[in-house]
């Protein structure tokens, strides 16, 4: 349990931390490849890992899901980046939040994992929890969006779904013993090679250079966004409960929590409809508890 809640926490402050980007003119793409770079070293110090040891990375029978992950990470981020400032905040929120539907149909389907009427009633709260707490109260002017637009919240939504099963199916085929570590750190790295050339063509089209704020917003992204990977694959560990629980559960949990931080610490105002979500998601995470049991 205390790996999932130290999971959460840094879900959390991963969404503080990109949230305060704006406020210091951090360039969004530079700071997400100095994040990613920063993922790699956090991990080599947690676990030890030599460079020497890191360079097998490259050769081993998870590689290929490593790179895809690293792509799908690079991609689905500077994505809700897009999303969010053509789109809005809701519903780029809303498409990652409801990605966890991916690994439970997944676990359930495919994997034989349970399906108790009491796991189905949380799972189900916890989906229309996350709508309601992703809807917005109108009263803004609303411009009209291009048709082509509206197809970033369903790549968002299906890119975010496919990382989800990614490291489901890494976990249950490579890593049901142990021994992710060097996969953790695989994953951004790949990441931070794709982003970095990536950055180096947008850099030099557009003639930007690399500011501190991005240096040190990148570094303070990175340190959580690598633990809360890590701590994911700690509790699909330790905890012995089934991804179609601890997927949903530590998604909700950050909704929650970052509800919480919302309203204490940047005094956002929530609808009706939110507060409706919120309690359900708190229900919700109840129940998925309960059948942990």
């Amino acid at each position: 349990m205390i790996y999932l809640l130290l999971g959460v926490l840094c879900s959390t402050l991963l969404i503080i931390i990109l949230k305060l980007f704006p406020k210091y003119k951090i360039n969004t793409l530079h700071g997400i490849v100095v994040n990613y770079i920063t993922c790699v070293i956090v991990g080599c110090i947690i676990n030890s890992t030599s460079p020497n040891v890191l360079a097998t990375g490259f050769a081993q029978s998870w590689t290929p899901i490593a790179f895809l992950l690293g792509l799908f990470f690079i991609t689905i981020f500077n994505l809700s980046a897009i999303t969010t400032q053509k789109i809005g905040v809701s519903i780029t929120s809303m498409a990652m939040k409801l990605a966890f539907i991916f690994p439970i149909l997944i676990g359930i389907l495919v994997y034989h994992e349970s399906s108790s009427a009491l796991k189905i009633l949380g799972i189900s709260m916890a989906i229309i929890a996350v709508v309601l707490s992703s809807l917005s109260s109108g009263g803004s002017k609303k411009e009209k969006v291009a048709t082509w637009l509206l197809l970033l919240p369903i790549i968002v939504f299906m890119g975010s779904g496919a990382c989800d099963s990614m490291v489901q199916y890494a976990q249950l085929y490579y890593f049901a013993g142990g021994g992710f570590e060097l996969f953790s750190i695989m994953l951004f790295v790949f990441a931070a090679l794709i982003g970095f050339i990536f950055a180096v063509i947008i850099s030099i089209k557009k003639r930007e250079t690399l500011q501190i704020q991005s240096i040190v917003g990148g570094v303070l992204l990175g340190i959580p966004n690598y633990l809360s990977i890590y701590f994911l694959f700690q509790t699909l560990l330790h905890t012995g409960w089934e991804s179609t629980i601890v997927f949903p559960l530590a998604n909700i949990s950050v909704v929650i929590s970052s509800a919480i931080v919302g309203i204490f610490f940047f005094k956002e105002r929530l609808n009706k409809f939110n507060f409706i979500g919120l309690g359900l998601a708190i229900v919700s995470v109840i129940i998925l508890i309960i059948t942990t049991h």
